[in-house]
């Protein structure tokens, strides 16, 4: 398959809370897209202290999990012939 993520069980895993810090983290340091382009830009230092930052500004749950509110916008037309 393709596109992985394209099926209702894989969406449906998208949209549950990130069971860490960590796991909300990790794909930042992907260097893939503008976010982790411009963390994985970042010296050592730097890159610690978005790190603290982040840490300190997100909904963390006594257990560690973070849950995060999503929006999405569709719009679906037909064509008149």
């Amino acid at each position: 398959m393709r596109f992985p993520l394209c099926s209702p069980p894989a969406l449906g895993a998208l949209f549950e809370p990130f069971a860490s810090f960590d796991g909300y983290r990790q794909p930042f340091l992907g260097g893939q897209g503008p976010a982790p382009a411009y963390a994985m830009a970042l010296d050592e230092d730097a890159r610690a202290r978005l790190r603290e930052r982040l840490w300190h500004s997100l909904p963390a749950q006594a257990d560690g999990s973070i849950a995060l509110t999503a929006r999405a916008w569709a719009i679906r037309a037909t064509v008149a012939a």
